[in-house]
């Protein structure tokens, strides 16, 4: 079984997708700065529920992530 530097996680593990509460948990961000720095992994799993792949919220609670260029 292959498994990631990321605390023994597999592939498929870092896959998972947390809800954005969840995401908020875990990085300590509110969900306005998730949106507005990381909309690109922001995933739509309803009309009305978004979530994000946990391998990006490892990468943004690591410091790791580069957040995207506001506007203006």
């Amino acid at each position: 079984m292959t498994t990631t530097a990321v605390e023994g996680l597999s592939p498929l593990e870092l896959e998972r997708v947390l809800t954005i509460p969840e995401v908020m948990k875990f990085t300590s961000l509110s969900e306005d700065t998730l949106e507005r720095r990381y909309a690109r992994w922001i995933i739509q799993l309803s009309p009305r529920r978004r979530g994000m792949k946990l391998k990006h919220v490892l990468s943004i609670a690591g410091g790791h992530a580069q957040a995207s260029e506001g506007k203006g």
